[in-house]
């Protein structure tokens, strides 16, 4: 499983090919919505790097841990609520657009609507797919269909203001 973040540094970061590697393929732009798939705890050097997906890219970031650069996305919801009750708070976002949903396996089963409510207390994006979003409960305005993986269109969409899922920047 990855894990979903959004840039709220005020930074954007070269995205290397290779871990510790000079081969700049990209930027993590300021705001993009990414999922961290992968870490390496340092060189000789002390340098830290996490391995990312962004914008349908796999690549690695420099020297961002401990800055406080990003924000995990359940901060970013509309508001935070105990959807279905089991005592876990979970952050709740709307569709920007119709968003395509599969489950655990990866096999797509429908589509949830523009303007639908998703909700999740988990960071987590799917491990062969880290643009799909975990997502407990979903509904038009009650969510109470669930779980799934929904695509936050962060391949089409980096930046959050833009992705599947409005949230709270």
């Amino acid at each position: 499983m990855g894990t979903l973040f959004v840039n709220k540094s005020g930074c954007a970061f070269k995205i290397t090919r290779t871990n510790g590697g000079s081969d700049v393929i990209g930027t993590l732009p300021v705001n993009a919505i990414f999922a961290w798939t992968d870490s390496w705890t340092g060189n000789s050097a002390g340098a830290d790097y996490q391995g990312i997906y962004c914008n349908g890219m796999y690549g690695w970031i420099d020297g961002a841990t401990g800055t406080g650069a990003f924000t995990p996305l359940t901060e970013c919801g509309l508001y935070n609520v105990d959807v279905d009750g089991d005592g876990t708070v979970e952050a709740v976002f709307q569709t920007r657009r119709a968003a395509k949903y599969y489950d655990k396996t990866g096999k797509y089963l429908g589509t949830v609507p523009k303007s639908y409510f998703v909700a999740t207390s988990s960071n987590a994006s799917g491990k062969s797919h880290p643009n799909l979003m975990y997502v407990e409960r979903w509904g038009e305005e009650d969510p109470s269909n669930g779980p799934m993986f929904m695509d936050t269109g962060m391949d089409r969409y980096p930046n959050f203001r833009d992705c599947n899922i409005i949230g709270n920047i």
